[in-house]
């Protein structure tokens, strides 16, 4: 029982390594100019509105990450602001080993593909439009939370695993 506990802590530890080594974290904030207004109950988290904002925030970041080719691993919505415009604050995790190698600088993709997925005609999401100049994006390099993403995608993967072996 001991050398398959030992081999199966070797696979997971090179499995979160490699996820280690492909994943980027990064912290974004921008405001919402039109298509969407604050209210109060934004500001605590355990309101429905706050929960359908969630969701519906997270739906847009993740359509327009993979509409710019970016595979996201994980998007998590910290805020909404104070008010009176909607100021989304959320950190993102992307699949590096996905991206196109002719992508230069990622913090500038990343903000085109959610301007451009306000700007398309087709989008569900057009009527939103972003404020260019409040886009911040910021690369993570904490080793805690790039921790973190490693122990999520150790879940996923575990997940993955069983769902296989069923």
């Amino acid at each position: 029982m001991s050398a398959a506990f030992i081999v199966l802590l070797a696979v997971l530890s090179v499995a979160a390594l490699a996820f280690y080594f492909t994943t980027l974290v990064f912290d974004c904030i921008f405001r919402i100019a039109k298509g969407d207004v604050f209210s109060s109950g934004l500001k605590y988290n355990h309101t429905s509105i706050y929960k359908q904002k969630t969701a519906f925030y997270t739906k847009f970041i993740e359509t327009s990450l993979e509409h710019g080719n970016f595979n996201v691993a994980k998007t998590e919505i910290n805020g909404f602001g104070a008010g009176p415009d909607v100021q989304l604050s959320f950190r993102i995790y992307l699949d590096m080993r996905k991206i196109q190698m002719t992508i230069t600088n990622v913090e500038e993709h990343i903000k085109n593909a959610f301007i451009s997925e306000t700007a398309h005609r087709d989008s569900i999401f057009r009527n939103l439009r972003i404020d260019d100049g409040s886009i911040e994006i910021k690369r993570q390099l904490d080793p805690e939370i790039l921790r973190q993403a490693a122990l999520f995608r150790e879940q996923v993967i575990t997940i993955e695993i069983l769902i296989s072996a069923v």
